[in-house]
């Protein structure tokens, strides 16, 4: 279901994309020698007042790896800890979770979490590849056996794809009178009502797994 928040997504977060990460990093240092959460590829760090949490390190890296972190991730709603159930470092944002594995390449050990998959925990049944393959406004994903189409799919194309969004989980569907479609990382929702650039929006996966999972230990 989509709760009551997201339909203040543009009020809350794409009002003050504008400003970029201005409206994020109130104070910015550089910390030498000097590690957090035993992460210690990078001493950058930034505290985001909006929520009143730290970005440190390789997390900082990724989340500053995208054009417009509030668009693809939001605001932090933690600090990096140690998850009991994975022992795996971890940090949620509104819209994501970002995962440090030690067993990856340097550079490469933050992922996101697939919480598309842990919300919407039985993926819909794969549909039949019969649509017309000339039409550019849907495609289907052979990966998981479903078909993404006209915004949700220019939005997926010009936002990193399957790297960001992973493959889809469902077909668009109505949930609570809105448009919606799980990914394997993210759910996009449309929302009509906003102006045409903002009108595709990715629901606050992470505000809704944290509820579930309890606060950091």
């Amino acid at each position: 279901p989509i709760a009551n928040s997201h339909r203040s997504l543009y009020n809350v977060g794409y009002m003050k994309r504008t400003h970029g990460l201005s409206l994020l990093v109130v104070l910015a240092i550089l910390v030498t020698g000097v590690t957090h959460s035993g992460q210690a590829q990078s001493s950058d760090s930034v505290y985001v007042s909006e929520t009143g949490h730290w970005i440190w390190g390789d997390f900082l890296q990724t989340y500053n790896s995208v054009p417009d972190p509030l668009l693809y991730f939001g605001y932090p709603i933690t600090e990096d800890f140690n998850d009991p159930i994975t022992n795996q470092r971890v940090q949620y944002f509104q819209r994501a979770r970002f995962e440090f594995h030690s067993e990856l390449p340097p550079g490469a050990q933050v992922i996101l979490g697939n919480l598309g998959r842990e919300l919407h925990r039985i993926a819909d049944a794969p549909v039949p590849n019969n649509f017309t393959p000339w039409d550019v406004n849907k495609r289907y994903f052979p990966q998981t056996g479903h078909i993404v189409s006209n915004a949700f799919l220019a939005f997926f194309d010009a936002h990193g794809r399957e790297t960001f969004m992973g493959f889809p989980l469902t077909e668009a569907f109505l949930a609570n009178g809105g448009v919606v479609q799980y990914f394997e990382k993210v759910r996009m929702e449309w929302h009509p009502e906003n102006p045409a650039a903002y009108q595709v929006q990715l629901g606050l996966l992470g505000t809704e797994r944290y509820a579930q999972v309890g606060p950091a230990r």
